[in-house]
């Protein structure tokens, strides 16, 4: 047996539900409604905006899920209505790349910003509210966060 070896934990423990997806016109600094050209791309980070809504793109609300898939039934303004969404175990998802690239260091907290996972290596008020880990690093833009 190899003394190293590459283990993948993603869907490990994983928690699915169902949310309601951001479909109201917003500030930039809230969040947008998830498409699914944003899950297939990895930008899978949600936040919960209130009355079981969930956004992407903010930088002023807590890192609340990983979204999976989004529905078939579209609103008024053409957004998929519902998202599936994971709240629990680890979930892949894509990271900001260059100089805030995340490193291979699993007490970092795994904060969103603009639908993205980056790490902080000091506690903030803004990222103290993240929820995550980043456990495992696939190269400079994906990581596994466990929530």
């Amino acid at each position: 047996m190899p003394l190293s070896m590459i283990v993948n934990n993603v869907g490990v423990g994983k928690v699915e539900a169902t949310a309601l997806n951001l479909t109201t016109t917003v500030a930039a600094g809230s969040a947008t409604p998830f498409t699914q050209a944003l899950v297939d791309a990895f930008r899978r980070a949600g936040s919960l905006l209130g009355n079981n809504f969930v956004g992407q793109g903010t930088t002023t609300y807590n890192m609340y899920c990983s979204v999976l898939g989004v529905s078939e039934t579209l609103t008024a303004k053409n957004f998929p209505e519902t998202l599936a969404i994971q709240v629990s175990g680890y979930a892949e998802m894509q990271a900001t790349t260059g100089d805030a690239a995340p490193v291979v260091n699993a007490t970092r907290i795994a904060q969103q910003r603009s639908a993205f996972v980056v790490p902080e290596s000091t506690p903030s008020a803004t990222n103290a509210k993240s929820r995550g880990i980043i456990t495992e690093v696939f190269d400079t833009d994906r990581v596994v966060v466990l929530f």
